[in-house]
């Protein structure tokens, strides 16, 4: 398949050039660089990544799997330990084993003495527990795992428990007070309990994310989870700058409905060649759609994804065959 893009869409040298002389309110320069960042690790640009990490990190407080990479990237080019932006990564809310982890999965020589003592001094110091929440995620796992017909059920439970927390409790919904691990389980249950169930607090969780306070990954897997599932369509209506969801398009692509937003679900890697096969865009949204939907959600255009080394865009017999 050919496809062309306006170039001005290609923001990525755009954002490399940019430099911010003060600490942002929101995060949508943040995501961009991110975004700047995970092109140019394909394109095995390990210089650029880390400008841009530097960048992102220079404009907000980071997320841990965004501190986790731009360590493994600095390694990579100065092949030593960045133990400034460690201790930055575990002020942040970066984990310990998390972090060990990938360091050895990434073949990184480290100090473990220097690392625990880094992360006894700088880790953050998380204002709320998770025994709540995971009290929460029980029963979600056990209907999940065990009792899938009242599923339905537990996830509209689950989201009005969620929506009751959010007025009375909303340090729960802030990953510098909830510690990475409270902030990736009540991730989880929001995007468990859906679309339909969440539509009311949009506005509450657009906040959340435009402010940094939980991940983008949340409301955009909500969005797609849906589209995937359900054959839901979304567009964000430019007159009330709200999310608007149609439940008479559906329409059916291989053994699943339509992606809405091309977010990480629906793709498919073939591990042989190296390379991640794009689903169709859903017939009846535009490109321009699309991309004013991903914009609100604090995601890059689509252009920057198709243009990412070993991302291929299929048509639907194309993406169909390939199992």
């Amino acid at each position: 398949m050919q496809f062309s893009f306006d170039k001005s869409a290609y923001f990525v040298i755009v954002f490399l050039l940019i430099n911010f002389s003060s600490k942002a309110q929101d995060y949508k320069d943040y995501y961009r660089y991110i975004d700047s960042a995970e092109y140019f690790i394909r394109d095995n640009n390990i210089k650029k990544v880390n400008e841009c990490y530097c960048s992102a990190f220079n404009s907000n407080k980071g997320f841990p799997n965004d501190y986790t990479n731009a360590i493994i990237y600095s390694y990579k080019e100065k092949n030593a330990l960045d133990y400034k932006l460690v201790e930055k990564g575990f002020i942040d809310g970066l984990d310990y084993k998390n972090l060990v982890s990938s360091l050895k999965l990434n073949n990184v020589i480290y100090s473990k003495k220097e690392l625990k003592k880094s992360y006894r001094k700088f880790k953050l110091r998380k204002e709320v527990g998770s025994s709540r929440i995971i009290l929460m995620l029980i029963p979600d796992q056990i209907h999940r795992r065990l009792i899938s017909k009242k599923m339905s059920k537990v996830d509209s439970i689950t989201s009005v428990k969620l929506i009751e927390l959010l007025k009375k409790k909303p340090e729960y919904f802030n990953r510098f007070k909830t510690g990475n691990l409270g902030s990736e389980l009540i991730g989880i249950l929001m995007i468990h309990s859906g679309w339909n169930n969440l539509e009311s607090i949009q506005e509450s969780l657009y906040d959340l994310t435009k402010r940094g306070l939980i991940n983008r990954n949340v409301l955009a897997s909500i969005i797609e989870r849906s589209s995937i599932v359900n054959g839901a369509v979304f567009e964000l209506d430019s007159l009330t700058n709200k999310i608007v969801c149609y439940d008479n398009q559906k329409m059916i692509l291989c053994a699943s409905f339509y992606p809405n937003i091309s977010w990480f679900y629906g793709e498919k890697t073939d591990h042989i060649k190296k390379v991640i096969y794009l689903p169709p865009l859903h017939p009846n949204l535009s490109l321009e759609k699309i991309n004013e939907l991903r914009r609100y959600l604090f995601l890059s255009d689509l252009s920057l994804k198709y243009k990412s080394k070993g991302n291929i865009l299929t048509t639907k017999e194309e993406y169909c065959k390939f199992k």
